[in-house]
């Protein structure tokens, strides 16, 4: 472990963030966390792209994943086993979402602006305020990656491409480059496991959510506009506006 008097260069920090990063996958593993990357960190797993614990404009990584099982106080156990290595220098940050349980719908919120899922026995649902749509469960099986050679779990490349899209039923303008070339790699590594016809529910969710929800399209779209012309600075879960736009985020 590098110790922290001893991080003094961006090599320094790349090693310790690696470091994090297998105690959060082992943690998940030894608790039995079923659960996906996604974002930044699953697309670059997917890409096989070294990861530096830093971005360019200074920002720590986030790693974000979506808990699917097997149970809410499970995850919430795994989470609070992980909550002391926060405070610890180059910590990842750490979001970490479990899916709702249950055959209940989740309550409305009029303030929600993301989309989040619903699992009820083995079935999946996207949800977004009033509005939930069935995916094919096979959308939702899980595999490895590698993250700088640390293994984590992920659902397959297309869910992870499909998934951008339904958070607001537009994708953001900082994600186009990278989605593009996650893209040209689905095309490259095709296969009818993952065939086009199972995200059918996915482009409807969007669908619906662009013409149900204008106001929380324009919102959001509005907020990612502005973050993009200033290079990402206020999107980070650390950043001032994060926290004080906390209350709409699921």
């Amino acid at each position: 472990m590098v110790e922290r008097s001893k991080i003094n260069s961006p090599e320094q920090e790349n090693i310790l963030f690696n470091q994090h990063l297998k105690k959060i996958s082992d943690v998940l593993n030894q608790r039995g966390i079923k659960y996906s990357l996604v974002g930044g960190l699953a697309l670059n797993g997917i890409l096989e792209k070294e990861i530096p614990a830093r971005r360019k404009n200074g920002s720590r990584v986030d790693l974000d994943a979506v808990a699917i099982g097997p149970d809410r106080k499970t995850i919430d156990e795994a989470l609070k086993e992980l909550e002391p290595y926060k405070k610890e220098p180059m910590f990842p940050e750490l979001g970490v979402e479990p899916i709702h349980f249950g055959d209940q719908k989740i309550a409305h919120n009029p303030l929600t602006l993301l989309s989040t899922m619903r699992k009820n026995d083995e079935k999946y649902f996207l949800v977004f305020r009033d509005l939930e749509v069935e995916v094919p469960a096979e959308t939702m099986k899980l595999r490895e990656v590698l993250v700088n050679g640390v293994p984590f779990s992920c659902f397959s490349d297309k869910t992870i491409l499909f998934r951008y899209l339904t958070r607001n039923g537009l994708m953001k303008p900082k994600d186009d480059e990278k989605l593009h070339e996650l893209e040209d790699y689905i095309i490259d590594h095709w296969n009818e496991e993952t065939d086009d016809k199972l995200y059918k529910p996915y482009l409807y969710f969007a669908e619906q959510l662009r013409e149900r929800y204008p106001i929380a399209k324009l919102l959001t779209e509005g907020y990612w506009l502005l973050d993009h012309s200033l290079r990402g600075k206020i999107s980070g879960m650390a950043g001032v506006i994060y926290g004080s736009i906390r209350i709409f985020r699921n």
